[in-house]
């Protein structure tokens, strides 16, 4: 090879070496970038590892859990079944959603706070009073019989009292209240221009008039123990031969000679019939009535009767048969125990006696006693009833009146309305004593308590002196003093008085009138009568709602008031209503005392915002206690937050990851290929510059030996 061509390869090895050392330093920085591109993929794929989310926990009825991812949104939600939470900022401010702001702010009170989310307190109580309403009751007459009303205007409550009717059956008393269940609710809850329930007993009126009304039953308690105590004394002054009726009894049933039973029932005859030196000593120490009053006559007159009876071995029944009739057949019913059937044959009639009870069913039947009764008739028209028998068991009934037909055509017969008959029968010495012993019974426990509070010695200060005479006490300017329980007795119902009207007790407001004013109905009455002032009439009114109130409820038990959901009936009607209710009254009170701001919608979905907000303590969570308390607390001691792993993102990142490494990895073995490829080349062509370089040196060397 000429020196020209050497040097022209020298140069194109040159050359191409020179690319070749390009080409190296390029794929290296490609396997650099290979490098940092790898370190990349593995910073994003750990970062996916390390990635967790916030979940929050929702409970359900049966107290299984779900995850949600967590927000403000789903972190405030209400659910029946979780753990009531809410965050605060650095401020003190709850924060809460935009609705709840404008609920809030639109609202003036709890109740209307609560109704924006559809809840409703109500209750079924009045709606079941329906039933009382319009019905059949018993009342009492002015003789304290039971009667029947047909149809109430109102619901009816009890009084707690039993009384019996003409026919001798109890039956429990009740009032009509003259308002329908509606207007009870009304006035219960303080609608339609009623103020309410609570409100009316929390007034000063209404406390005033408690304590007034407290104070009058303490002081008309105590005078009317005191009462019952001087009944007592004057109990004690009634004497026959120097004994009272007390010791007259015990000595009585003590007894075992039936004569001298009768005679102490001659004693207690003398000390009720007032005869002799007894005058009227009984009655008037006993009741302090007149001589001539009608009730108090009519009721010695019967106890006389009670002992005469017994002492004539009779019983008197007043005006008890009842006569029911069947073609020849009669029936009498006396009232207690006993029936007659009369059966007419020919121009004579014979009788039957039987005693009424009843069977387990409570049916009345009737047990036939005596097979048969001999009718006589008496000189004075009367029918007469005797059994036969003689001594001990003869029994006779008189004054019986004869029926009669109603007219000639007619088969039933008439009987009087009104009548009186005697039954006659041997009594044993028992017998009396029971008769004594049940008309002293009646003097001891109904007159001592039946005392007229007018009399002076149930208001004055008195002894007994020496002669068995009532002798009053008097003050220096000799005006008889007052007991003490009068003198109370008197200014509490005064004070009673003048805290219902507002006005001054009368003088003419008669003592006997005092306990009407512990009667709510009678009260009103009086009201009526007295003409109270508009402030005080308007008081009383509502004071009669209340205790009506009071009444109703203590017969058919107070109304329970619960809540209900009307936005969702079909889902938590009756059932989380109550539930809900707390839970908003909860972030009532909250937003009211620690103040407020609302949190825009999209921060308050956003997942990323509320992980933020905690991690970098710009907020602060508050939790519900079991007391309804709120307490802040750290979202990391919270058992319902809790992190989790997107395991979708995480897969999908692995994927993400496995492909680049791939690839990097591919190119990174490319790269290498190449670059050995490179060197191999570059080794070779270094040997034939290296070759042709020393041929040029050794030609270049030859050359100048040749020219030296």
């Amino acid at each position: 090879m000429g020196m020209a061509a050497g040097q022209a390869r020298l140069l194109s090895i040159t050359s191409r070496m020179s690319d070749n050392e390009l080409r190296a330093q390029l794929i290296n920085n490609d396997k650099m970038r290979l490098a940092t591109k790898s370190a990349q993929v593995s910073e994003a794929y750990t970062n996916a590892l390390n990635n967790a989310q916030l979940m929050f926990t929702n409970y359900d009825k049966e107290n299984n859990t779900s995850y949600k991812e967590l927000t403000f949104n789903s972190l405030t939600a209400y659910n029946q079944y979780n753990n009531q939470y809410a965050i605060s900022n650095s401020a003190g401010q709850l924060l809460v959603s935009e609705t709840d702001a404008k609920n809030f702010e639109k609202s003036t009170d709890l109740a209307s706070f609560l109704k924006c989310y559809g809840l409703e307190e109500t209750t079924t109580y009045f709606d079941n009073l329906s039933k009382y309403s319009g019905v059949s009751y018993y009342t009492t007459n002015d003789l304290g019989e039971a009667v029947s009303i047909d149809k109430s205007n109102g619901v009816v409550y009890n009084t707690g009292s039993l009384a019996e009717d003409k026919n001798g059956v109890s039956h429990n008393i009740q009032v009509d209240s003259g308002y329908s269940p509606e207007t009870l609710q009304n006035m219960y809850e303080g609608k339609d221009g009623y103020d309410s329930y609570n409100t009316i007993k929390s007034s000063e009126y209404y406390y005033n008039y408690q304590s007034a009304l407290s104070n009058f039953s303490t002081a008309e308690e105590a005078y009317t123990t005191k009462a019952a105590e001087i009944m007592n004394k004057l109990y004690d002054t009634v004497k026959v031969d120097g004994k009272n009726l007390s010791t007259i009894n015990s000595e009585m049933n003590a007894s075992t000679d039936i004569e001298a039973v009768k005679k102490y029932l001659e004693m207690i005859k003398a000390a009720i019939d007032g005869t002799g030196s007894y005058g009227n000593k009984v009655k008037n120490q006993l009741t302090g009535f007149s001589k001539n009053d009608e009730s108090v006559n009519s009721y010695f007159e019967a106890m006389k009767t009670l002992v005469t009876d017994g002492l004539n071995n009779e019983r008197t029944i007043n005006s008890g048969l009842k006569c029911t009739t069947d073609g020849n057949q009669i029936t009498y019913n006396d009232g207690d125990q006993d029936v007659f059937v009369l059966n007419k044959s020919g121009a004579s009639w014979t009788a039957q006696l039987y005693k009424t009870s009843k069977d387990e069913n409570g049916n009345e039947k009737w047990v036939l006693e005596e097979t048969k009764y001999q009718v006589t008739k008496n000189s004075d028209g009367t029918l007469s009833f005797t059994n036969g028998l003689t001594g001990e068991d003869e029994i006779t009934y008189t004054g019986i009146p004869e029926p009669e037909k109603k007219d000639l055509l007619s088969l039933d017969y008439t009987m009087p309305d009104s009548y009186t008959f005697k039954e006659t029968t041997q009594l044993d010495i028992d017998d009396l004593k029971y008769i004594g012993q049940h008309v002293i019974d009646s003097l001891s426990n109904t007159l001592k308590y039946t005392f007229d509070i007018k009399r002076e010695e149930y208001q004055k200060a008195w002894t007994i002196n020496n002669n068995g005479d009532i002798e009053f006490k008097e003050d220096a300017n000799h005006n008889k003093i007052d007991i003490p329980e009068y003198t109370a007795y008197k200014d509490a119902a005064a004070k009673l008085y003048e805290t219902i009207f507002g006005n001054t007790m009368p003088t003419n407001f008669d003592e006997n009138q005092w306990s009407s004013l512990a009667d709510i109905n009678a009260i009103n009455q009086l009201g009526q009568n007295f003409n109270p002032n508009t402030t005080k009439a308007t008081e009383f009114e509502k004071i009669k709602q209340a205790k009506v109130l009071d009444a109703i409820m203590n017969t058919y038990g107070e109304p329970n008031y619960d809540w209900i959901d009307t936005s969702n009936k079909n889902a938590s009607y009756n059932e989380n209503g109550s539930a809900k209710a707390q839970w908003y009254t909860n972030l009532y009170n909250k937003m009211t005392t620690s103040g407020y701001k609302a949190l825009q919608d999209g921060l308050a979905s956003s997942a990323e915002w509320i992980q933020f907000a905690f991690e970098s303590g710009l907020v602060c969570l508050e939790q519900v206690d079991a007391n309804n308390n709120w307490n802040t607390t750290t979202y990391t001691n919270c058992s319902d937050i809790t992190e989790q792993t997107n395991n979708a993102a995480l897969t999908k990142a692995e994927a993400e990851y496995n492909a680049a490494m791939a690839k990097i990895e591919n190119k990174d073995k490319r790269y290498d290929l190449e670059l050995k490829n490179i060197d191999t080349e570059h080794n070779s062509l270094q040997t034939e510059y290296d070759s042709i370089k020393t041929a040029i040196d050794k030609n270049i060397e030859r050359t100048f030996k040749i020219y030296s």
